[in-house]
């Protein structure tokens, strides 16, 4: 687990990296690719605390956004190499 934890302490952050050099190229404007690198967790943040707003924060929704998050957050950083 120790290595793991190592491993991904410099995939994480080169993989992010990557992604935002991807984005620079696709759209040509650095400002644009933070504009849509932001957008994704700013989104589930937002999903979140509107449905708190409204009351229907629900276990089945939590545990929704909670597995969004984890596949996204996995996806990008490799992590489901290391657990399979």
């Amino acid at each position: 687990m120790q290595s793991a934890k190592q491993r991904l302490s410099w995939v994480v952050p080169l993989v992010l990296a990557f992604i935002f050099v991807l984005l620079y190229f696709t759209f040509g404007s650095s400002r644009q690719a933070l504009l849509v690198f932001s957008a994704v967790p700013l989104a589930a943040i937002g999903g979140v605390f509107s449905l708190w707003l409204r009351g229907m924060l629900s276990v089945f929704l939590r545990g929704g956004f909670y597995s969004l998050v984890w596949n996204c957050s996995a996806q990008w950083s490799g992590a489901d190499e290391f657990l399979q």
